[in-house]
């Protein structure tokens, strides 16, 4: 009777991995062995070649192992296996990885900030991480926390980050989007900026080169180093009547991304202007000239 032997190119994969498996069969009548495959008792269906490639998976994610055997018989009148071959395999399943952060943010130093969520079966291994952007590795980004500093554009930054174990399982993210908007320009001005007491004064801030939809203006008085809001205030233009010379803040904010940008300028309050008036005499003949002269004190 033949007797059949098994090899197998790996004891030990990550999932996804590729394990072969040899049979070499002695004896008997050499000539039309017919193969029987077999993973932990049950038969593989179409395994009938002398070789068997499999790509075992992993069960709930757990360490997993598998059990090969295999069997032969041959042509030849009472030929059989004699020996039943087997080997096994342990499955390790993959890390697993999200990125999280925030999505859009602004122009600036270290305005990008990432975090690699992992979970893995092995708490106590070390694990080699490296982001790379557009698919390419950043030098040095080798934490599960990543910052970099990178400016304003219409195109999304694309980060993934990929993770491997001592056993050598990798995994690559899920791709995450990082889209940096270049900050607001607000210039403040008003229709006037010297005024007389009890006077309605217009101010308006003026963007430069951006979009409003995703804008909210909020509006305040400046005093020293305090900012008070004016409450209600939350148009691109202000109309107010100030009592006394004022400093005025406008803040412009993206609600998308947090960029930000202010101005200020300043109204002058001047007090109403009074008026005398002179004249050169106060009786004169018919027909004789008299000249009156105005004066105007305080006022702007």
């Amino acid at each position: 009777d033949p007797t059949i032997a098994v090899s197998i190119n790996h004891s030990v994969i990550c999932e996804g991995g590729e394990v072969i498996l040899t049979s070499n069969v002695t004896g008997g009548v050499t000539g039309g062995e017919v193969y029987t495959w077999y993973k932990n008792d049950v038969i593989i269906p179409g395994a009938v070649s002398a070789v068997l490639v499999d790509y075992p998976a992993t069960v709930n994610n757990d360490i997993t192992k598998y059990i090969y055997r295999v069997e032969v018989s041959q042509t030849a009148a009472g030929c059989a296996s004699v020996v039943v071959a087997k080997d096994s395999v342990l499955v390790n399943p993959n890390p697993t990885v999200v990125i999280s952060g925030d999505p859009i943010v602004c122009t600036g130093t270290d305005n990008i900030t990432l975090h690699a969520n992992i979970n893995d079966q092995y708490l106590t291994s070390n694990l080699g991480i490296q982001w790379r952007l557009f698919n390419t590795n950043i030098s040095g980004a080798t934490n599960v926390n990543y910052t970099g500093t990178y400016t304003g554009s219409d195109n999304p930054y694309v980060f993934t980050v990929v993770v491997s174990n001592p056993l050598g399982c990798v995994t690559t993210s899920a791709p995450f989007e990082v889209l940096v908007n270049i900050p607001p320009v607000v210039e403040l001005t008003s229709d006037e900026t010297n005024i007389c007491a009890g006077g309605p004064v217009t101010m308006t801030a003026n963007l430069v080169d951006y979009n409003a939809p995703d804008l909210i203006y909020r509006w305040f008085t400046v005093n020293g180093s305090t900012d008070t809001p004016i409450y209600g205030a939350t148009e691109s233009t202000l109309t107010i009547t100030p009592a006394t010379t004022t400093i005025y803040k406008v803040q412009v904010t993206q609600t998308t991304s947090g960029c930000t940008d202010n101005d200020t300028i300043r109204i002058n309050v001047n007090e109403d202007p009074t008026i005398a008036v002179t004249i050169s005499q106060d009786t004169i003949c018919e027909g004789g000239e008299v000249i009156l002269t105005s004066s105007i004190t305080s006022g702007g």
